[in-house]
């Protein structure tokens, strides 16, 4: 195609969609089908999406791990996809994240085929829970890791942030837990603690470590006890071990036992916590160092 600068040509390159007939394998576009139905290419290719799922080749098979996960497609509305969790190929996407549609798909498969799934992973949505009992017996349930972190972390910040009104906007207090906020949501083993730098508004040398300890120091009981579940999260993620899922399990249910009692004040780490006390075994599966390596990662 011409171009305004004579020294670059412009090339499109356009591609049509069109549909095969199974019984004389010859294809046409939709606009054919259109207009020997009289209806428009639209409403064509909406009864195609629709009934996809009839044309499928084979319900004998699953593969042993999957991945649930729904993303906001055409007209701002949510669909369903499922992957596999080792090749990381689409297994199927749905026109809608409804419960109904896609037990309906997955009930397409026999029992025997439906019971050799062996993990599924998916975010907190309760009825993906419900889903993956009813539709797969032996299937274990992985809360993708990145959600548990996400709760953790923002809850953690919330009440750095509470914390930090505390104080007089004016103050050292107040410019540290302003200024270094990134730091109390890093790992703490992967703070700086050798290299120090001048900080002119608490006028010292500090490195990053001390500047979290200091901002510990000044902190009250509830954050400082939260801030180190936040850690033995963060840890039990990046470095997976058995122990150290019992030390997470354990801080989980020390956080339930202390939430029973109404005169406890429930912090809003506290209600992250009960949360997943409501999905235990998901969550311990998902730190497990046995399933660490599925997530729902590329499917993001």
């Amino acid at each position: 195609m011409p171009a305004a600068n004579s020294n670059y040509q412009t090339v499109i390159s356009a591609r049509s969609v069109r549909i095969r007939c199974r019984n004389c394998n010859s294809t046409c576009s939709a606009k054919i089908i259109a207009f020997e139905e009289g209806v428009s290419p639209s409403s064509v290719n909406r009864t195609l999406n629709s009934t996809r799922c009839e044309f499928r080749n084979n319900f004998n098979f699953l593969p042993l791990h999957l991945c649930f996960n729904e993303f906001r497609g055409t007209n701002k509305n949510y669909h369903f996809i499922c992957l596999d969790g080792d090749n990381h190929v689409i297994q199927i996407i749905l026109p809608n994240r409804f419960k109904k549609t896609i037990s309906d798909y997955f009930m397409r498969f026999p029992i025997s085929v439906r019971a050799l799934v062996r993990t599924v992973c998916c975010d907190l949505n309760s009825y993906y829970v419900d889903l993956v009992k009813e539709l797969f017996p032996n299937a274990k349930i992985i809360i993708d890791r990145f959600h548990l972190v996400q709760m953790l972390n923002r809850a953690v910040n919330s009440m750095r942030t509470d914390m930090m009104n505390q104080f007089e906007h004016n103050s050292k207090d107040y410019k540290l837990f302003k200024r270094y906020w990134k730091l109390f949501l890093k790992r703490y083993d992967a703070l700086e603690c050798t290299h120090q730098f001048y900080d002119r508004t608490q006028k010292s040398w500090f490195t990053a470590e001390q500047i979290v300890n200091h901002g510990l120091e000044l902190a009250d009981t509830d954050f400082h006890r939260d801030y180190w579940d936040y850690q033995c999260l963060l840890e039990a993620i990046n470095n997976p071990s058995a122990a150290k899922l019992k030390i997470f399990k354990q801080r989980i249910l020390d956080t339930k036992d202390k939430c029973a009692d109404s005169s406890y004040k429930v912090t809003k780490a506290d209600k992250v916590l009960l949360t997943f006390f409501n999905y235990l075994e998901p969550v311990l599966t998902a730190l497990d160092p046995r399933y660490c390596h599925y997530t729902n990662g590329p499917l993001e």
